[in-house]
């Protein structure tokens, strides 16, 4: 799906972020690498590039919580997972970012994108509840 919609929107970068060791197949990779708007990191931290880019697509990673935190768009993929996996072992997502159904994902990341940028927006109370459960109270947290 990526490699398609960089096709489609060739003024747009998409960064692929690996979590560290995690193993892309050569033929995947150089599929990446034939693509000018594609770019794959496989070391660093995400959190520069959350703040760099307007939609984060993620599972079950601390970036994603991040995403919330800094107020950008999260799209979470948990279709082709078992709901009992889901509901028992990944992080607890707000339902507004959470997609069951591979059309609709692809239909909202398309429709994201054709709109061009996206502004940041404040979090509602579901994805603020998910900020507090896995960072704590980050606004009264004492600063170092």
């Amino acid at each position: 799906m990526i490699i398609k919609l960089a096709k489609k929107f060739p003024d747009i970068n998409f960064i692929i972020k690996c979590k560290v060791g995690q193993k892309i197949p050569k033929n995947l990779e150089y599929q990446f690498k034939k693509i000018k708007n594609i770019d794959l990191i496989k070391h660093g931290l995400g959190h520069e590039l959350i703040e760099k880019s307007q939609i984060i697509l993620g599972l079950n990673s601390a970036a994603t919580i991040e995403t919330l935190l800094a107020k950008k768009l999260l799209m979470v993929p948990f279709f082709g997972i078992e709901r009992k996996i889901v509901k028992n072992f990944l992080y607890n997502y707000p339902k507004e970012n959470i997609f069951l159904n591979y059309n609709k994902f692809e239909e909202t990341l398309n429709n994201n994108l054709i709109k061009g940028y996206i502004t940041k927006k404040k979090f509602n109370t579901s994805q603020e509840k998910t900020i507090n459960k896995y960072l704590g109270d980050y606004i009264n947290a004492k600063k170092i």
